[in-house]
């Protein structure tokens, strides 16, 4: 133990920075002050990595491989930091100018998941891929193009399509399934947000207005679980709530007159319909005890009502 703590003492010490910082390699530095620990040579290797002429050849354009090599780069970690020092320097600026992710990888021997996806990421943001997904241009036919391989930049592209031309157009009545196969739309959670849209859009207003939520997601290519349940909410909340609560709709025509087939959905209604009897009830007292006894009473504008008839006409078409 007591070595070891020696051995981080060493490693972080100022004559550690200065070798790193003249161009030392890693082999060189540990082996002159006796660095031997896995952990305490693998942090070593990270400052190579990181600091000094390592660090300025790669993001020269010195292909990654050749520069771990020179400087006995080899942990996992370490090369990652040194890919990662990459992407900055020449590598970023050519996928930025839109040369394409897989050529520049393979050029300058970025081969770590982390830091490939970093530099697609790269050409999505700030380069030509997302612009164009913006403008309408097929994702598919994109990411060929500027060689994006891993599924974090394709998501990001997508949703760049969807906050551009794509999202517009369901938002507006397209259909979602016919917008994602044009665009090029195809991870599931793309869809979910494209879908989303159609529902805060063209397609929730339909159902504020009345109309069958099955018939809305059938038309607008809404087949997502969670949109569907999300149109379905839009109904309760709106035309159904208010046409139960007016005594015009009974909780099973609502089922039947909008499209309410969600297990979520008709328990929120079961709710309404419980709350609905339970607020009857402090209402109507002895109608809400099922008809026992039926009371007459004059209201206010004296007209004269049927205590259970008024509680049957709260819960019946």
């Amino acid at each position: 133990m007591a070595g070891l703590k020696l051995e981080i003492i060493a490693a972080e010490s100022a004559d550690v920075a200065r070798r790193v910082a003249a161009g030392d390699a890693t082999h060189d530095i540990a082996g002159e002050l006796g660095l031997r620990d896995p952990e305490v040579l693998e942090y070593v290797e990270i400052l190579v990595a990181c600091n000094g002429p390592a660090s300025t050849a790669v993001r020269d354009g010195t292909p990654c491989g050749d520069v771990a090599q020179q400087y006995q780069i080899k942990s996992q970690d370490a090369r990652l930091a040194l890919e990662w020092e990459a992407i900055p320097g020449h590598a970023g600026r050519r996928v930025e100018e839109n040369e394409s992710c897989e050529l520049v990888a393979r050029q300058h021997q970025v081969t770590m998941t982390e830091a490939v996806a970093e530099l697609e990421r790269r050409s999505v943001a700030l380069g030509s891929a997302g612009k164009q997904a913006r403008r309408g241009q097929n994702c598919e036919t994109i990411a060929q193009k500027f060689g994006l391989r891993q599924q974090s930049s394709r998501l990001l592209l997508e949703r760049m399509s969807i906050g551009g031309l794509a999202g517009m157009r369901v938002r507006h009545g397209d259909r979602c399934d016919k917008v994602a196969s044009q665009y090029g739309i195809r991870e599931s959670e793309s869809l979910f947000v494209l879908e989303n849209i159609a529902v805060m859009g063209r397609a929730g207003e339909r159902v504020k207005a009345g109309e069958s939520c099955y018939k809305i997601a059938d038309e607008h290519g809404i087949g997502g679980e969670q949109p569907r349940l999300m149109l379905q909410r839009t109904a309760i909340n709106g035309p159904v709530r208010e046409g139960i609560e007016a005594g015009v709709l009974s909780v099973s025509r609502a089922i039947d007159k909008h499209g309410i087939h969600h297990p979520e959905a008709r328990r929120l209604l079961e709710e309404m319909e419980a709350a609905l009897y339970q607020r009857s009830r402090r209402r109507f007292p002895l109608a809400a005890e099922g008809g026992a006894r039926t009371e007459r009473t004059v209201d206010s504008t004296g007209r004269c009502n049927s205590l259970m008839e008024s509680f049957s006409r709260c819960i019946e078409v």
